[in-house]
């Protein structure tokens, strides 16, 4: 990984380029901050804001909780399949 940086920074450096952009980071994985810092980067915090907030249904029973209980019994087969079909419509 540390060539793959060094690599890329050299590269970007030849372009003219001036900054290098590190990618996020949780605030838990302070092995990854810890690493990225190690190369001069300079952490910022983001914040997200959701829009429009949907509070979780008062009766306890929200999407979440279902798919929460669904999944981890669903066979591995079946929700690669559904993975699949929408891996390409998602994000």
């Amino acid at each position: 990984m540390v060539l793959l940086f060094w690599n890329a920074i050299l590269e970007a450096k030849d372009k003219g380029l001036e900054e290098f952009e590190m990618g996020r980071s949780e605030s838990a994985n302070l092995g990854l901050i810890s690493f990225k810092e190690h190369w001069g980067a300079i952490g910022t915090e983001l914040r997200y804001w959701k829009y429009p907030h949907r509070p979780e249904m008062a009766t306890g029973g929200s999407e979440k909780s279902v798919l929460r209980r669904l999944v981890p019994i669903t066979p591995d087969s079946v929700l690669k399949a559904v993975g699949g079909l929408l891996y390409k419509h998602v994000g």
